[in-house]
């Protein structure tokens, strides 16, 4: 037996609120159709005619299921690949970013173990460059 509930009526029957409208509607007409769809919504695997919860997907509705669960765990599989890939791809480039932090520290050692030469603000001038690249900032030169 399916013990349908009788549909609702008119809002100028049920709501006391002068000013609830179709288009603006007050917060206790809108629960009370949101309760009532959600009552007379007809639930997977129940028969809408006699009520009985055994009644299964059709075989196009089962087939539709399945292919969509498929796609879901093929999109959920690539997903996860990306994810490592992008997981390796930026502990190489942590890697490589702290192989130039060393390189310019050994240019520093030998920018200050040149300070007589002439040519040692073209070594600092390329070290500050450098170091304006690694944090995103424009070279000067």
């Amino acid at each position: 037996m399916n013990d349908q509930l009788e549909p609702l009526r008119p809002r100028a029957e049920r709501c006391p609120e002068p000013e609830c409208t179709d288009e603006n509607q007050c917060w206790r007409c809108d629960y009370e159709e949101s309760q009532h769809a959600t009552a007379t919504a007809i639930a997977n695997g129940y028969c809408p005619d006699c009520g009985r919860g055994d009644a299964g997907p059709t075989a196009d509705q089962y087939e539709q299921q399945r292919q969509r669960a498929d796609a879901a765990e093929a999109s959920l599989a690539a997903l996860k690949r990306a994810h490592v890939a992008m997981a390796e791809q930026a502990g190489r480039e942590q890697a490589a970013l702290g192989r130039v932090q060393a390189y310019l520290d050994r240019l520093d050692e030998f920018t200050d173990l040149t300070a007589s030469r002439p040519d040692r603000s073209l070594y600092q001038s390329l070290a500050t460059d450098l170091r304006k690249a690694l944090n995103g900032q424009e070279s000067t030169s």
